[in-house]
């Protein structure tokens, strides 16, 4: 049998029948390389049942023929198994000893995740969304590393705001965003200019949150996710929460800057106003971020023009991280 490298097979001692509906499995047993000769490697974990999953892998550049013995992946030598290619559902039935196959080189369908360290799902998304799905995951953000030079589909990988509605609900709209403040404020100057092809069920990503990662001050961090929480991205936490200080908790949990971001209107935010360092963003009801990008303290006024009030309008100005309230301001 020939099989793409890090194609997964199941080994068992039971009828497969019986476990049909057993996914995800219950036993919870981490999986872990268990044979390894130069490129060729056998990776394998406990399954409930009695059963055994296995991978072989072939991280090499050429075709290899990689076997596995009942020794290193836990079965007896006699036990005799029916052996599930879970990519092909192809069945080698009655096998005893050792499971042998031909895994072809890195030029086949299957690739590496960004880590190039695990099975990717190139030529199998749609396959794999649906796993995801029955597992209970609500959000799949999938990359675009090792796509061994294929585009994701005709219209190709740049811009995917103009196109990307109809096959996802969020789409990346700028290169990787590093922990540091020119970084952070290029990444919101990029995905600015997108603004309009964002709605509701369609959002612009300009990538992850770095709050909480150590490059900018807690300051900073407030204004990352200002502009994040205003030009609607998803709030996907970057950092380790299991060791975030108190700041980058409180950044993270307010729930007045989170409602700007999950406000039903689902409108984006954007850039109305920039003056040097000195910039205003607005979005609906009004939601507005004075932002000084300068190092220096500096006074920023936002006119109601500007922000899409009338000129007579009279309204009470929350500051949702001070929670102050400023009454009946005009103009």
């Amino acid at each position: 049998m020939t099989i793409p490298p890090f194609s997964k097979l199941t080994i068992r001692d039971d009828d497969w029948v019986k476990y049909n509906d057993s996914w995800p499995d219950e036993l919870g047993v981490q999986g872990h390389k268990v044979q390894k000769n130069g490129d060729r490697e056998v990776w394998a974990g406990p399954l409930s049942g009695g059963r055994v999953a296995v991978v072989l892998w072939n991280r090499g550049p050429t075709q290899a023929s990689i076997t596995a013995s009942w020794s290193s992946i836990g079965l007896s030598t006699s036990a005799v198994v029916n052996a599930h290619d879970l990519w092909t559902v192809e069945v080698i039935s009655s096998v005893q000893g050792e499971l042998k196959a031909t895994v072809e080189t890195h030029a086949c369908k299957m690739s590496r995740t960004c880590s190039n360290q695990m099975p990717g799902s190139l030529g199998y998304e749609e396959q794999d969304a649906k796993a995801f799905a029955s597992w209970g995951v609500d959000y799949l953000k999938y990359d675009n590393c090792n796509d061994q030079g294929l585009s994701p589909q005709p219209r190709g990988v740049n811009d995917p705001a103009t196109w990307a509605s109809g096959v996802g609900n969020s789409w990346r709209t700028t290169g990787d965003i590093q922990d540091n403040w020119g970084s952070m404020t290029a990444i919101a100057d990029a995905n600015d200019k997108w603004a309009s092809y964002a709605r509701p069920g369609g959002w612009n990503d300009p990538d992850m949150l770095e709050v909480g990662n150590g490059g900018m001050s807690t300051e900073e961090y407030r204004s990352h996710f200002s502009i994040w929480a205003l030009v609607k991205a998803p709030l996907l936490i970057g950092c380790d929460i299991r060791s975030m200080s108190n700041d980058t908790k409180e950044i993270l949990s307010n729930h007045n800057v989170i409602a700007v971001n999950q406000d039903v209107l689902g409108v984006q935010g954007r850039k109305v106003l920039q003056d040097g360092d000195q910039q205003v963003s607005k979005q609906g009801r009004v939601a507005v971020v004075l932002w000084n990008r300068g190092s220096d303290e500096a006074s920023i006024t936002a006119s109601w023009s500007s922000i899409g009030l009338n000129e007579p309008t009279v309204v009470d100005a929350h500051d949702l991280w001070t929670g102050e309230v400023t009454s009946s301001v005009q103009g």
